[in-house]
């Protein structure tokens, strides 16, 4: 019975564990699985037992537990907005628009804002989704309410509930480290033109760090949060450990923190990268082989158009939250522009304005040299659908 309700490794399926296997699994699956599952069963156990004569008070104990749990948890946000409104202006607002500049790990996770620094333009708050038991449910939850169109609400609850399983395992992103010579802050693990034996050495050092436990990582990362220094294993442009965050993380939850001007040039980056790859819908269908119709060309437009203009919603409202937590718009841009962004799609974001899509000179060159017999009726195509933009 305990088993049934506790996270139990044995009991975890054989299809699990050999997913576990896959590269492209993430770690820890094992105790999200477990989660459900136990989730499952006390429920289950608690309608059985309402069930029957002389355990009807237990099977009541345990449903209400469940949904005292949940419930308390899902009201944390609304619980500090209300606590703290009046002291420290957050409101729920605000709050939520939090998630909007975390990582992309935490897009739709429970994040409760604890302070404020105004010069560093920096928020300290605490994930609750990090020791939230419910929260492999909660976070498709919060992805399906936070879309504007039930499409896309279903697609990110799913990627969502997807992601706490699959995505990329830390061996496989350490095996893309090493392959690329990078550090997690993008600077090198070695110097490609040190001798073999310095070369070596960096490398293994790289290997046996990524391989620490974790109790011995936590108190690495301890040491430099009290020396005021990056850990070199993450790179010298990485962000300092806060102490207070590695402090608070023996007692079950972390505080971090995030400095506005820095995480919106990380969206900066990966705006650029999703721009591209909205821009390769259209050029894929552009470059085909063989004579594509007049239909296949206008799907990949449209599907580009789309990409791009969901693209520039999700860097708008970064930008918007970054601009209510506290950055004004010169920052604002600045940060942009740190993040490689052009002055036409910073302005764009600024505006709230979606520039007219125009087509490279990159492009033009790739399609003539590849499909130099029929450019003219591809650019015939390609232009009469980009006449439509609104």
């Amino acid at each position: 019975m305990v088993s049934n309700v506790f996270p139990t490794y044995e009991k975890i399926g054989r299809a699990l564990k050999a997913f576990r296997q896959n590269p492209f699994a993430k770690n820890f699956i094992s105790w999200d699985a477990e989660r459900i599952r136990n989730t499952y069963n006390s429920i289950k156990s608690g309608i059985e037992d309402l069930k029957t004569p002389g355990m009807r008070k237990y099977g009541m104990r345990t449903l209400l537990g469940n949904i005292m749990s949940s419930a308390l948890s899902a009201s944390t946000k609304l619980m500090t907005a209300a606590a703290t409104g009046g002291a420290l202006a957050y409101t729920y607002k605000k709050i939520d628009e939090l998630n909007q500049l975390a990582p992309r790990y935490q897009k739709f996770s429970t994040l409760l804002p604890v302070g404020y620094n105004k010069d560093k333009k920096e928020v300290t708050y605490i994930d609750m989704s990090f020791s939230d038991p419910f929260d492999v449910f909660r976070q498709p939850i919060n992805a399906f309410l936070s879309a504007d169109s039930l499409d896309k609400a279903l697609g990110n609850a799913i990627a969502a509930f997807v992601g706490n399983f699959a995505g990329v395992s830390i061996a496989t992103e350490l095996g893309f480290g090493l392959i690329k010579n990078q550090k997690a802050d993008g600077s090198p693990i070695t110097n490609p033109k040190a001798s073999i034996g310095k070369q070596s050495m960096d490398y293994s050092q790289y290997l046996l760090r990524a391989i620490e436990p974790g109790t011995v990582a936590d108190m690495r990362q301890l040491y430099y949060a009290i020396k005021g220094e990056p850990d070199p294993f993450f790179g010298p442009r990485a962000p300092v450990p806060s102490l207070p965050g590695m402090l608070s993380s023996f007692t079950g939850f972390r505080v971090q923190k995030l400095n506005l001007a820095d995480e919106l040039a990380k969206k900066a980056v990966t705006f650029n990268s999703d721009i591209a790859k909205s821009t390769s819908l259209l050029s894929s269908e552009l470059k085909r082989r063989g004579t594509p119709s007049a239909g296949d060309i206008e799907f990949g437009a449209q599907e580009m158009l789309k990409a791009r203009e969901e693209s520039f919603k999700d860097m708008r409202k970064a930008y918007k939250a970054a601009i209510d937590w506290g950055l004004n718009t010169s920052e604002a841009a600045g940060a942009m522009a740190n993040g490689n962004m052009s002055r036409q799609n910073i302005q764009a974001i600024i505006t709230g304005q979606l520039p007219r899509y125009i087509p490279g000179r990159g492009m033009m060159r790739d399609l003539m040299r590849e499909v130099p017999e029929d450019i003219r009726r591809r650019q015939e195509i390609m232009q009469s659908i980009l006449e439509e933009q609104k």
